[in-house]
């Protein structure tokens, strides 16, 4: 299932810089192991004080184990930190708690300093496990959990949806219509044509997403 979590996360330099500052900012890469977090990010502002105001504020920002300033000009920063035990992604990454090794969050964050988390895990203890995480470890109060849980498609509209390309009610041009789909089923058209609508909308939700 996928999971959203928002929240506000006080020491997160990142809602801090997006809520203060309104830059824009853009991830390049995040590596991590047990028990650090390595980011490169890129900063954009059109003020040129914002650029040195956001320069200033990561130079001085406490929970930064590293920092590197990598290329700076008049509008962007770019740079490179290493964060320990202050962020709490890294207990995400490092559990066995979300499903998807290869991609196992999506972040972002609201010009409010919102962050918003996406993780696919496999069952609803595993969502209570992260929020907990979030509230107790980080003491972050309001967690916000929204679980999207997807229609699955049923058998019979799955059967109905082969029958109608087998008998070539996709082909172009059709080789038969709904009025004669619908008698060769025994499916009214109006519930026949939903099936239909419903069946391709749920395979393309779940295949494309």
């Amino acid at each position: 299932m996928d999971v959203t979590y928002i929240f506000k996360y006080d020491r997160c330099f990142a809602s801090n810089l997006i809520q203060n500052y309104h830059i824009k900012m853009r991830l390049i890469s995040r590596s991590w192991d047990t028990d650090q977090l390595m980011e490169t990010v890129s900063i954009y502002s059109e003020s040129p004080e914002i650029i040195n105001k956001t320069a200033d504020f990561l130079k001085n920002y406490n929970d930064f184990e590293h920092i590197d300033i990598l290329d700076r000009t008049k509008n962007t920063v770019t740079f490179r930190v290493t964060v320990t035990t202050s962020c709490p992604i890294i207990d995400v990454l490092k559990s066995s708690l979300v499903k998807n090794k290869k991609n196992p969050l999506i972040e972002r964050i609201d010009y409010k300093g919102n962050t918003h988390w996406k993780v696919e895990v496999d069952n609803c203890a595993k969502v209570d496990k992260i929020a907990e995480i979030l509230r107790e470890k980080y003491k972050i109060e309001d967690v916000d959990v929204k679980i999207h849980r997807g229609r699955k498609s049923d058998t019979k509209s799955l059967y109905v949806l082969k029958q109608a390309y087998e008998m070539g009610y996709f082909d172009v041009p059709k080789r038969i219509g709904l009025d004669k789909l619908s008698e060769e089923l025994h499916i009214p058209q109006t519930t026949l044509n939903l099936m239909l609508r419903r069946s391709l909308r749920q395979l393309i939700n779940e295949n494309l997403k």
